[in-house]
């Protein structure tokens, strides 16, 4: 049913406020759809207020961006101006890194050349990551020592992990094997340091230097490969250094750890004269087999010759009485030959077993003189 109004109903805009005539209205049940279309009157009044502003906000806009054709002077530009102005090339907006807490998250790497199809590189590389990125991180690693020298990988794996976590022990920085900016940036630095360590430093990488020292013959034993670089290791780098003529610093650096792993590499061979716990470990384990009759003292002499040649006779090595690594790998093999003398062998560990039963015989013979004058002159 359509609601009848008077045609003189005025409406006030300013106010919002439709007046009716209520002489209109034939019945009092009238009232709810008279409030029903006062309802719509002022929807149909926002939406006008609504475009109103609309557009008054957008003849602004058109304003101030007339303006912007102004010269510094307040005149309006002239065409050839704004010509020039529309020919000029827009000024290159510098792009911002990611940030962390720490500043930015990995420096500029505009000098790593990448493939047009790589993936944006990561913000931070670890064990894990796979990318383009890690060849530049693995090589400049290899460069400094930090790595064996190998063709390097787009994979951050575990050789990676343990590289990284050599160069910041170096560095003095946390240990965490991830290279976010600030081991990136001492890493690419021109001076950085190069693969060095000393007395004290602990790891797995000491572990292998110690393993290696001890298959040359600077170690004394096996249970002194520990991964701890003490007084031993330092003693034993010394020796190294001093036979294969190197300044004797004790510090395994470029040159000891490329020396180390060369094929010109002179090992520590023991011999007569010298003096040192290699010797003496050596002197115990020879004593434990037979070969050695004197007690053991850490000193080379000609005691120590017969037995290191008469074990190398018995055990398939060149017999020079030298101790060499292949002595040594051999005198502490758990299968080692212990000593023992056969019917018919001659040589100086013969003339020595003789010598000691000779010495013997003499001692008993002795004691028993002094029995039997003891007994004469109790019986007389």
């Amino acid at each position: 049913m359509i609601l009848k109004v008077n045609e003189t109903a005025h409406r006030d805009f300013t106010s919002g406020i439709i007046w009716l005539n209520p002489a209109i209205f034939q019945a009092e049940s009238y009232k709810g759809r008279i409030k029903s279309n006062f309802m719509n009157q002022r929807f149909r009044y926002r939406k006008y207020l609504t475009y109103a502003l609309a557009s008054g906000a957008l003849a602004a806009s058109l304003t101030l961006g007339g303006c912007a054709d102004q010269t510094a002077g307040g005149m309006v530009a002239t065409p050839a101006q704004a010509q020039a102005r529309a020919a000029a090339p827009e000024e290159e907006t510098e792009a911002i890194a990611p940030l962390n807490l720490s500043g930015q998250i990995l420096p500029d790497l505009d000098d790593v050349e990448l493939p047009e199809n790589a993936e944006p590189v990561p913000e931070y590389l670890r064990e894990g990551v796979r990318h383009e990125i890690v060849k530049k991180l693995q090589q400049r690693l290899m460069d400094l020592g930090f790595m064996d020298n190998d063709e390097p990988t787009d994979y951050f794996g575990q050789v990676t992990l343990q590289a990284v976590k050599h160069f910041q022990r170096q560095n003095e920085m946390p240990q965490d094997g991830i290279v976010g900016d600030a081991t990136w940036e001492a890493l690419m630095a021109e001076d950085a340091k190069y693969y060095a360590v000393s007395k004290g430093t602990q790891g797995d990488d000491i572990q292998r230097i110690q393993q290696r020292l001890y298959e040359l013959g600077y170690l004394a034993k096996a249970d002194q490969v520990t991964g701890n670089f003490g007084d031993s290791t330092e003693a034993a780098v010394i020796k190294l250094q001093e036979v294969n003529g190197l300044s004797p610093d004790g510090k395994v650096g470029q040159k000891t750890y490329n020396l180390l792993y060369s094929d010109e590499v002179r090992p520590n061979l023991l011999s007569y004269g010298e003096k040192s716990d290699v010797v003496l470990a050596c002197q115990q384990r020879l004593k434990e087999l037979g070969y050695l009759t004197t007690t053991p003292d850490g000193a080379y002499g000609q005691d120590t010759v017969i037995a290191v040649k008469q074990f190398q006779a018995r055990n398939d090595q060149v017999v020079d009485g030298y101790l060499g690594p292949s002595t040594r790998i051999a005198l502490n093999d758990p299968s080692a030959r212990p000593n023992g003398l056969m019917l018919g062998e001659q040589g100086d560990s013969v003339t020595r077993v003789q010598q000691l039963v000779k010495q013997i015989w003499i001692f008993k013979l002795c004691q028993c003189d002094r029995i039997l004058w003891r007994g004469n002159r109790a019986g007389g």
